[in-house]
């Protein structure tokens, strides 16, 4: 960037740009700034990283600078969405009127069909998957207000900072994929009440980042996302359910597979044998395997 300033449409006062990155020798992961924080709002704080963390370490950074510098609220949002004018100071009223929802959404929507509801949240299945609350609806359709949900997506979320400090940031566990539904489940173990605001909006370009990824392919992205939540559940749940559970898992795949894919028999087994062997040996997916599995299923 050329300038440390832009000028902002809505207001004649200029955007501050201001470049952070991490000490190289900090062990509390301190930050160095290269101009001054005002606390205006026109501050706009570039964070910059050595190299492509994944989703959660990289919005960890984000987070990890929020509370040091003691913001009451934090929120994601993907790059590939468009906002609605006044929907994220819908969310923050929201917070402060309703003290006892620590975690909020808004209604996100297809960016290509505006007209339809991607999802708002939704809700923790006991078989370990998740339910998008209004997906596929008419958006005008809606119950308006705000409803309870135990699963919220990463890629926009609004919560209090109190909560990353209690309970942790995004699990690093993973490179992209899976960070939200772990920490739904951690929302929901620990009775944090979270929330679907039906009144704000924002579209979003669902998928983008892993269609580049995986060149339209999408079975890599179908065995990321299982190894993810067998390697998520392993940890969340106790190991004898996990063993029971994952052969249910398999029992599903197997048929989501033929039906979607119809794969040959020989693909097929090669696909269960890995799920076995990385999700038993492993407990994360890093960058290397997430890569790696481009080229397995290509």
């Amino acid at each position: 960037m050329e300038t440390r300033e832009m000028k902002s449409k809505d207001n004649l006062d200029p955007l501050n740009i201001i470049n952070v990155r991490r000490a190289e020798d900090s062990f509390e992961r301190k930050f160095v700034f290269e101009s001054k924080v005002s606390g205006s709002i026109n501050d706009i704080v570039l964070i910059e990283n050595e190299s492509n963390l994944g989703f959660a370490a990289g919005n960890n950074a984000a987070l990890d600078f929020t509370l040091e510098e003691g913001y009451e609220y934090a929120m994601l949002l993907n790059n590939d969405t468009t906002v609605e004018p006044n929907s994220i100071k819908m969310l923050m009223n929201f917070m402060e009127s309703n003290s006892h929802y620590q975690v909020c959404t808004p209604k996100i929507n297809y960016y290509d069909e505006p007209e339809y509801i991607w999802n708002c949240g939704g809700y923790l299945t006991w078989t370990g998957g998740r339910k998008y609350l209004f997906k596929d609806e008419l958006s005008l359709k809606h119950p308006r207000g705000y409803k309870d949900i135990t699963f919220i997506t990463g890629c926009a979320l609004m919560a209090r900072s109190t909560v990353f400090k209690t309970y942790g940031l995004l699990s690093e566990r993973f490179f992209l994929g899976e960070e939200d539904y772990e920490l739904s489940l951690r929302m929901k173990k620990n009775n944090v009440r979270m929330a679907a605001v039906l009144d704000t909006k924002i579209y979003h370009k669902v998928g983008r980042s892993k269609s580049r990824v995986f060149f339209n392919n999408d079975l890599p992205n179908a065995f990321i996302h299982h190894l993810n939540r067998s390697i998520d559940l392993k940890v969340h749940y106790n190991r004898f359910y996990w063993h029971i559970w994952r052969i249910g898992f398999v029992v599903y795949i197997v048929l989501f597979l033929k039906m979607k894919y119809s794969l040959p028999f020989k693909v097929l087994m090669k696909y269960i044998y890995l799920l076995f062997s990385y999700s038993s040996k492993n407990d994360t997916v890093s960058k290397e395997l997430y890569f790696y599995m481009k080229e397995v299923f290509a």
